[in-house]
């Protein structure tokens, strides 16, 4: 069982290696820079086109009118 186990975190790990540098955090807040002024909606996306857009779910950029990306 601990060989499994140990194979699936490798893997993992593997996977988070590979990608890391491609997603981002995105945050949306109703006031600029102000996530404290209110709910705040947080989802992940990652970048295509060499980095130059960000694909992400349309739930996580429609709930505030402010996103910010955090890489």
């Amino acid at each position: 069982v601990y060989s499994d186990d140990c194979d699936r975190f490798q893997t993992a790990r593997k996977l988070y290696d590979e990608v890391k540098d491609d997603v981002a955090l995105i945050s949306t807040s109703p006031i600029p820079r102000h996530r404290e002024a209110g709910v705040t909606a947080f989802g992940t996306g990652f970048f295509v086109n060499d980095g130059r857009e960000i694909v992400t779910n349309a739930h996580v950029v429609t709930a505030m009118p402010y996103l910010e990306v955090v890489t």
